[in-house]
């Protein structure tokens, strides 16, 4: 259960990453928040561990600006 806690070279693989970074967001309830399209409360929860602060995450211009192009790309928007 605590494998990557006790082995963490074992995200040196790609497969791994991609799949703890999706249970993260499944876990974290970022898929309410982005289906929303508030950047803003995703990089709260990402970055500061929750999304009732008044505190702005380091680099969300820059963050915001890669999501637009993605959902543009994607045809999200």
């Amino acid at each position: 259960a605590h494998a990557l806690e006790d082995m963490p070279q074992l995200l040196l693989n790609p497969e791994v990453i991609a799949l703890a970074a999706a249970a993260y967001w499944l876990d974290a309830g970022l898929n309410a928040l982005a289906n929303q399209g508030d950047v803003l409360a995703v990089s709260r929860k990402v970055n500061l561990g929750r999304t009732d602060t008044r505190s702005m995450p380091e680099g969300l211009q820059d963050r915001r600006n890669r999501t637009e192009r993605a959902l543009a790309v994607l045809g999200g928007r």
